[in-house]
């Protein structure tokens, strides 16, 4: 999981792993926000979001439902990924870390 400054776009200093079940969490600050979800065998998604701090609200809630990606090579981008710039860019990034094998997925 990677979280983007969508104001600088720049990824938060550190990622956000899901335990066992999938289940994640993590408490943003007020802002906009672009959240990457990345998991090997799965196509990734991305999901903006706006972070709000109303008095006496919940926190906002944002969950992801990864679709398994039936393609032979894991490191293949997406078509459908492809039309957003950004994303793009996010999804070249996660794949030059994952072959070099800097980042967990």
């Amino acid at each position: 999981m990677k979280v983007f400054n969508s104001t600088r776009n720049k990824p938060i200093d550190h990622d956000i792993i899901s335990v066992k079940g999938g289940e994640y969490w993590r408490l943003l600050t007020p802002g906009n926000y672009r959240i990457v979800a990345v998991k090997e065998g799965y196509q990734p998604i991305s999901k903006n979001i706006t972070v709000t701090n109303a008095p006496h609200a919940e926190a906002t809630r944002l969950d992801f439902e990864l679709v398994p990606n039936f393609e032979d090579e894991g490191d293949v981008l997406f078509d459908s990924m492809r039309s957003d710039p950004e994303t793009l860019e996010i999804l070249q990034l996660l794949d030059y870390l994952r072959s070099h094998k800097k980042a967990d997925y």
